[in-house]
Parts: structure tokens; C-alpha cells; sequence
């Protein structure tokens, strides 16, 4: 549980809340934030909450602390009905409830719906730098169908990326997009797939 990271790990301190998750999120606080910034070619503007708005969290610990705390079973099925689910050794199961936390491939997903999602692919980079620590920003660039985002852990260190559609080349992407904000040194390359899909 918690790896492979695939989440950029910024979530709603308001969300946390209703959800009944934040003493999860504070025990993987890396960061708070109350600003975003919006860019668009050479145009940009702030929103600034009074408060903290978003938790920026250690996303595999988080993960690891919300499945322990809530007394999540992580389980292998073959077979889901409307009431039941059989595991991968033939055990019948009758849960409360059941987390799709299988990825974007969900198997679960197909149990509940026919509807095939498109999906974007996601790249994201743990960079050095001069950032704000205190503001998230969302980059709308000409060249990708999707946005990019620069997420402060601090001053000093930031998670950049971005999402395209599949079978763009979104390394090169990257690549210009860090060349833009003029990062020259960065590790933890992270990769995955978002699925695209109508409320269901």
C-alpha cells in the first residue's frame, strides 16, 4: 500500500474534513498552501484564500496511515456481485463496502460500468529551486491538452509536471515546460495514467 506513488498528493483541507481523513493527512503534512496562480502564455493571476486551503502530503504514507487507521482488508478477487466478493482463494466475502483503489485499470470500475475512459499520461518530476511556498500554480500551455502544475514541499524544493493525451511525447513536454521556469537540477520522476470519464 503507498507505492508506486502516483499522485501529485495535493488535496483539499476542506475535502479531508467532510471526508473524516484529516488526522491522516496532518500525521503526512509536508506542506500547507492558500494561494494558487494561474498562467497562460504570457498572462497570470492569484487567487488567495485567508487561510490554508490544501494539504501538499507525503502521498505513500498517507496512504499507508488512511488503510491502516480505517481497517482497509487489501485483497485479490476473481468476482464481485451485488452483494458479495470472492477472492483469489475462492473465499466468500460480504464487506461493507468496497475501495476501487486498483488504478486506472480498475478492475472494480468494470463491475460498475460499461463506459470505457479515455485517459491522459502524467509526468512529474521532484525539482531544486526558488519557490513559493505558500502557492500551487496551474500552467495552461500551448502545447499539451491538459495543464501543468509546480507544487511546493517548501522554498527550496517543488513537485512539477503535467498531463497530455496518450502517445504525445510528454518527456519532451516536460522538458520544455522546466526549461521555462528555469529548472536545472530534479529527481523522483513519477509517471502514471488519469482516467478521463463522465460522473457515473
Amino acid at each position: 500500500i503507498g507505492y508506486p506513488v502516483q499522485c501529485t498528493g495535493l488535496v483539499s483541507i476542506l475535502g479531508a474534513k467532510e471526508a473524516g481523513f484529516s488526522k491522516f493527512a496532518e500525521k503526512s503534512l509536508i506542506n500547507k498552501v492558500s494561494s494558487a496562480k494561474f498562467v497562460a502564455g504570457k498572462q497570470s493571476f492569484y487567487v488567495k484564500g485567508k487561510e490554508k486551503k490544501a494539504y501538499v502530503l507525503d502521498r505513500a504514507k498517507f496512504d499507508k496511515l488512511l488503510a491502516y487507521g480505517l481497517g482497509v482488508e487489501k485483497e485479490e478477487f476473481i468476482a464481485l456481485t451485488d452483494k458479495s466478493i470472492i477472492l483469489k482463494n475462492k473465499v466468500e466475502k460480504r464487506p461493507s463496502f468496497v475501495i476501487g483503489a486498483d488504478g486506472p485499470l480498475s478492475s472494480i470500475r468494470k463491475y460498475i460500468t460499461n463506459e470505457k475512459p479515455s485517459f491522459l499520461h502524467a509526468l512529474q518530476i521532484r525539482a531544486k529551486g526558488k519557490f513559493n511556498p505558500d502557492c500551487v500554480e496551474l500552467h495552461f500551455l500551448p502545447y499539451i491538452n491538459f495543464f501543468g502544475w509546480v507544487v511546493p514541499e517548501d522554498s527550496k524544493y517543488a513537485r512539477i509536471g503535467l498531463a497530455d493525451s496518450l502517445g504525445e511525447n510528454i518527456d519532451l513536454k516536460l522538458n520544455k515546460f522546466l526549461k521555462k521556469l528555469k529548472i536545472k537540477s530534479s529527481s523522483s520522476v513519477s509517471s502514471g495514467l488519469i482516467p478521463i470519464s463522465k460522473p457515473f
